[in-house]
């Protein structure tokens, strides 16, 4: 087994696998054998001698060749088996070691004596390794150059080594990298190196500071200042030599100065942001140094990024629509009045109405794509998120309470408002409807046919008011208290009543029968409704009074209850038939009567169901030996269920004997004068009641007036009785010459009372009105 004489393993990139060995018998190679990978080989067998040796015929990679003669303990004398094994050897190798030399200068590489850069420092490590901090201990080292400029390694084992500077003097450049081959034992790789001042090119790249991503635009403009802000200006040659301090990005979004600035401190500032961006004039601080440069299209640059805002806007959302405001009263009718304002509550969509792409190449938002959603405040105000440029649809999606959804698609676009502005803004107002309502009601009247009431135009006296239920406060305070009259109106002639009002939603209210057609009873029903909001799709709430139902008036009935009795006995009278009238009557027939009614026997009529109004009373029909009476009695009808009562007295048709006699004779002679006196018993009269009887004398042959000179002979009283029953004289007074014959004379009477005859006594054959005048005799 080989081995390496200092570490037992390979150091460096040498290898123990591949080194050549000879088995020798004596001085003759008898085989070779070549070492694995792990530094072993193993014989074949031979026949045991005690001449058996190894030698090294070549190194394998890395080492030195090892000229040791190892002899092989083959001595039969030590096996009694046909087949040993001899022990192991063990070799031990050394590996190539060599050193590698620095002397470091510093200058721009011009013709002058070198300055020695003391101070700059070196790893050095195995290249295979990876990296100093992976390479063993024994495989690097660190050196630092003296004040000549000069620095060597330690003993290095066989590889290839990175010489990697890590330290020199600020705005120096340092060496790449480079590699050195120790395969030389003890041999010095010595290296001289200059560095020059340190000096790149500035690559400036416009950058989308929230996505990170280049922004191609080409104008983006710059500003280089040095460590004593002191701005920078550079040239360029062709087609002219000119001088430039700002510098502006190309097409694909960054800028390559056309001079190299020396190493230092400077600063970049930007005075021209891209077009939708927002200027960002923060000075950024870089550093012209190695450590910060990279090689880019061939050439040296140092890299910085300039970040910019993509500007943004605001969509300011003001909803507006009438708003109860406040009260007006006029003669206690109160009225709601309105004025535009703003609302809260309202509900808005943004979408966006075209894909929002920004100059980095970002969509932000898609074509459709819901950004945001906003609810206006109590200012009526509603404010979007910070969105980017570009054009947006706004959607009202929930109206506020109390107004109608406003259905339209309002477009607006965020647009650049120069580099200058962070959050730019667009304003968009948005009107609403107020929910409105229509409160209607429909009437219907009874009817009377009988009366020929309902069909009149009655229901158009018919007035409905509409009154608040509730004490309803404006936005001014104004309050419109309970109870108070809002509207009123009147049916029209198909009982209908839409009302012309404007309720403000969302309250309480009722309406009420304010006056009717005086036939008819005024109801005092509240009809209780309210004005709910009934959600944005309903521009107007239709409130039918009493849910839509009919609301019925009844007629005010009354009626008359008549006692009819007799005027001298206080009797009631049965059978009397009477009649019901209208006011303006003036012939009371039967025909003529709107109703009729009949006294029973306890001497009562009654007519009922009788609407409102003025009637007259009158007996059509007295009772069977009873006298019409002429008293025509007025009723009036004003409330409901109202009786009028009232007493009818009835004289029953008086009754007349008369006894006529000339001088208490019944016969005589005719004679100068005669004197016929007639005697009238009377019953069924009403006392201290002017009467008046006239008389009549007839011829009771011809049935005719009885004349003398062709003058009737009659005769009229005028009394007052004091008694129902009496007596009252009638007396004919004529001349006796005119009878030529025997003469019956019978005296007809009749009896009137206010001009109407009341009753007569008239009959030629009775004997007690009769007196008999003869002539005188030859």
């Amino acid at each position: 087994t080989k081995q390496d004489y200092e570490k037992g393993h390979a150091q460096g990139d040498a290898k123990l696998g591949g080194a050549v060995y000879g088995l020798y018998k004596g001085d003759e190679l008898i085989a070779q054998y070549t070492t694995d990978s792990n530094g072993s080989f193993t014989t074949d067998y031979f026949v045991c001698g005690t001449d058996w040796t190894v030698r090294e015929i070549s190194p394998s990679e890395g080492y030195l060749l090892n000229d040791t003669v190892y002899r092989v303990g083959a001595d039969p004398r030590d096996y009694n088996i046909e087949y040993n094994n001899a022990p192991d050897m063990t070799v031990m190798e050394q590996v190539i070691k060599g050193k590698i030399s620095i002397i470091k200068h510093t200058d721009d590489g011009e013709t002058q004596i070198e300055t020695p850069e003391k101070g700059a420092e070196f790893q050095i490590y195995l290249k295979s390794s990876g990296s100093f901090v992976n390479a063993d201990k024994g495989e690097r080292d660190t050196i630092v150059c003296d004040q000549d400029g000069f620095a060597s390694t330690k003993l290095l084992p066989y590889g290839v080594y990175t010489v990697h500077q890590t330290k020199g003097w600020d705005g120096r450049e340092k060496i790449t990298d480079f590699d050195v081959f120790i395969n030389t034992d003890g041999k010095t790789y010595k290296f001289l190196i200059n560095n020059k001042n340190f000096e790149s090119y500035l690559k400036v790249v416009k950058l989308d500071k929230e996505t990170g991503k280049r922004i191609p635009y080409e104008g983006a403009a710059f500003e280089i200042y040095d460590s004593n802000n002191h701005r920078i200006t550079m040239q360029y040659t062709y087609p002219q030599v000119t001088s430039i301090h700002t510098f502006y990005t190309n097409k694909e979004g960054y800028l390559i100065t056309p001079e190299k600035l020396p190493y230092g401190d400077y600063t970049l500032k930007e005075v021209q942001a891209p077009y939708g961006y927002v200027l960002d004039d923060t000075p950024i601080p870089f550093v012209i140094s190695q450590e910060n440069a990279s090689t880019d299209t061939g050439v040296t640059v140092v890299k910085v990024k300039a970040k910019d805002m993509a500007q943004k806007g605001v969509i300011n959302i003001t909803k507006t629509g009438e708003v109860f405001s406040s009260v007006e009263e006029n003669n206690g009718v109160y009225t709601p009045k309105y004025s535009v304002g703003n609302l809260k509550g309202a509900v808005f969509e943004v979408y966006a109405a075209e894909d929002i792409t920004t100059l980095d190449g970002t969509v932000r938002y898609e074509q459709g794509t819901l950004v945001d959603t906003v609810t206006t405040d109590g200012d009526g105000v509603a404010k979007s998120k910070e969105l980017y440029l570009g054009k947006y649809t706004v959607i009202e999606k929930t109206a506020p309470n109390g107004y109608v959804h406003n259905s339209t698609k309002y477009d607006v676009e965020l647009t650049y408002a120069g580099q200058n502005v962070s959050v730019t803004s667009t304003d968009l107002s948005v009107y609403n409807e107020r929910q409105k309502v229509s409160v209607s009601l429909k009437k219907i009247m009874a009817e009377d046919k009988t009366f020929g009431i309902g069909n009149n135009g009655e229901i158009t006296y018919v007035r409905f008011g509409i009154y608040a239920d509730e004490d309803i406060k404006a936005s001014n305070s104004d309050v419109i208290p309970k109870d108070a009259l809002i509207t009123f109106a009147n049916c029209d002639k198909n009982g209908s009543i839409v009302f012309d009002c404007d309720l403000p939603v969302g309250f309480k209210w009722y309406a009420k029968e304010i006056a009717t057609d005086a036939h008819y009873i005024l109801s005092d029903t509240k009809y209780e409704f309210d004005t709910e909001y009934q959600g944005q799709d309903v521009k107007v709430i239709d409130i039918k009074v009493n849910n839509g139902e009919v609301i019925k008036n009844n007629l005010i009935y009354g009626s008359v209850k008549g006692l009819k009795v007799d005027r001298e006995t206080q009797e009631v009278i049965k059978g009397a038939t009477f009649g019901l009238f209208k006011s303006d009557t003036t012939e009371f027939t039967e025909d003529k009567a709107i109703l009729t009614a009949v006294t029973d026997e306890n001497g009562i009529f009654n007519f009922s169901n009788i609407p409102y109004g003025e009637y007259l009373i009158k007996e059509i029909k007295p009772a069977d030996g009873y006298l019409d009476i002429e008293d025509v009695f007025t009723v009036i009808i004003k409330d409901n269920e109202q009786v009028v009562e009232l007493t009818a007295l009835n004289d029953k048709v008086p009754e007349l004997k008369t006894t006529a006699t000339v001088n208490g004779k019944k016969e005589v002679i005719a004679k100068g004068e005669i004197t016929i006196k007639d005697t009238i018993e009377y019953k069924h009269l009403v006392p201290n009641t002017e009467y008046v009887i006239k008389g009549t004398l007839m011829d009771k042959s011809t049935g005719k007036p009885f004349k003398v000179k062709g003058k009737e002979i009659t005769s009229t009283v005028k009394f007052v009785p004091d008694k129902a029953n009496g007596k009252v004289e009638v007396t004919f007074t004529f001349d006796g010459s005119a009878i030529k014959k025997n003469t019956e004379l019978v005296v007809f009477e009749t009896l009137s009372r206010d001009n109407v005859e009341i009753a007569v006594h008239a009959d030629l054959k009775d004997k007690g009105q009769t007196v008999t005048i003869v002539p005188p005799y030859p």
